[in-house]
């Protein structure tokens, strides 16, 4: 602010010296009370010259509320842009005052006044940048004294600047400080043009404080038409809301009455239905079928349940133990297979909803190994409670072979060389390899029977076109 630089200013110094005190009161610090209905109402607030003694506001135009409406936002960008000029323009009279030597009592006033308008204008000039923005709605009555304003502290800023420039055009140089160097007696001439740019600046510093205040009232008021509208928007949300559950509850009850009044309807015929078969319905009918010869053999059984392929009881669970294959070439390969040993793992059933106990049983294949003989050992053993089959178990010794060509000669087709094979025996039906399945498995035997059926078949037909 400029008033830091007042104490050190000679005619202040000169100011205080005559009235003996270092802090003299100003006649401009007073605040200006206004209510924002009557800013626009009185024709005079904004003019040049302060209203006379006795003049009364006409009664039309002091308490009537102007009809307002809602600038764009380009104007309002239009109005902040003005607004940041007028404020460059009073900091650029500021500094060239700041470098006039012996300045008046009136001149330091008048400095401090611009000071305080230019922040004055700093605020005003962030409130019209925020209303330019989208969603911000400010009346065109609250802008048209900014553009009065406006044009007042143009005026004041060109006579200012003119009475600088006559003055600075007479200075005798410059001084260590880098001011000029004024003679007092240069001011005088010029004390009461000052003293009216001082109070022309004092009312365009109060009517920016009034054009403050109004913008804030305004957006007050805006924001409670909003909360407003959004009550508004809210109640009618939920009344329709409520209409619409109250619509769809008669809805139901409309549906559910339909339906119980069908429901009687198909009960009152059923019950017709079924006094119509008990009256047709001979008395002796069940004496005469008793009493009548019948050569029909009643049969009574029961039908074993199966449980599902996806039944998780323990005693369909199967155990497997097998020799490592690094250990087979020396001392042979020995397998395992069971779903219960008796008096160490009888696995009963643990699931409710299991309906059938899968037989308990035993197989193990021991195959000798190749250096030694090409034979296996297979034993199955199969048990169940006393009340069931009993008991049995199953020897023989099948031979040890390698598949590998038999599987291929499968894959490939090759039914001749099969055919040979088994003729000369050097592939029987009971011959397994090293892991203990044999050729006529399910799933290999189904393939090699649909093979086979297929050659015959071919084997027929070209026996038939010759």
């Amino acid at each position: 602010m400029a008033a830091s630089c007042l104490p050190k200013c000679p005619a202040w110094q000169c100011l205080t010296r005559r009235r003996g005190d270092s802090t003299p009161s100003f006649p401009f610090l007073f605040q200006v009370s206004l209510h924002p209905s009557q800013l626009f109402s009185s024709p005079q607030l904004f003019s040049s010259q302060p209203p006379s003694l006795g003049q009364k506001p006409h009664p039309s135009t002091a308490y009537s509320t102007p009809t307002t409406s809602i600038m764009d936002p380009l104007s309002v960008a239009a109005s902040a842009i003005a607004l940041a000029q007028a404020v460059g323009a009073i900091g650029a009279g500021i500094d060239s005052l700041k470098t006039l030597q012996n300045t008046s009592a009136e001149f330091c006033d008048m400095l401090n006044e611009l000071s305080s308008l230019r922040a004055l204008l700093y605020q005003l000039r962030g409130t019209m940048e925020a209303a330019a923005e989208p969603g911000f709605l400010l009346p065109q009555r609250a802008v048209e004294p900014v553009t009065k304003i406006q044009l007042e502290l143009s005026q004041i800023v060109n006579e200012i600047d003119a009475i600088s420039r006559d003055i600075a055009r007479k200075s005798n140089g410059v001084n260590k400080k880098g001011q000029q160097k004024i003679s007092v007696l240069r001011w005088q001439p010029r004390r009461q043009r000052l003293v009216d740019l001082r109070e022309k600046a004092r009312r365009c510093r109060d009517n920016l404080s009034a054009c403050i205040d109004l913008l804030g009232f305004s957006h007050q008021i805006h924001q409670g038409r909003l909360l407003v509208e959004v009550h508004g928007i809210l109640a009618t949300s939920t009344s329709t809301v409520e209409g619409g559950f109250d619509r769809m509850q008669q809805n139901l009850e409309q549906l559910t009455n339909l339906v119980d009044h069908r429901l009687n309807s198909v009960h009152s015929r059923f019950d017709a239905l079924e006094s119509q078969i008990t009256h047709a319905r001979p008395e002796d009918a069940s004496t005469y079928v008793a009493s009548q010869p019948s050569s029909v053999v009643h049969i009574q059984t029961s039908v074993r349940q199966k449980c599902s392929l996806y039944c998780n009881c323990q005693c369909h669970t199967s155990s497997a133990v097998r020799t490592p294959r690094w250990a087979r070439s020396l001392v042979g390969s020995f397998f395992v297979q069971y779903n219960s040993i008796p008096l160490f793992d009888r696995r009963t059933c643990n699931i409710s909803s299991c309906r059938s106990t899968s037989r308990k049983s035993m197989t193990m294949t021991y195959s000798f190994p190749n250096w030694l003989i090409s034979r296996a050992i297979c034993a199955t053993a199969v048990w169940g409670s006393l009340t069931d089959a009993g008991a049995s178990l199953h020897l023989r010794v099948p031979r040890v072979k390698n598949m590998r060509n038999v599987w291929d000669a499968v894959f490939l087709n090759l039914v001749d060389w099969l055919r040979d094979m088994i003729a000369r025996k050097e592939l029987l039906s009971t011959d397994i390899d090293d892991r203990g399945e044999s050729i006529l498995n399910e799933r290999e035997l189904k393939y090699l029977m649909s093979l086979l059926h297929s050659q015959y078949t071919h084997s027929l037909a070209h026996n038939d076109e010759s």
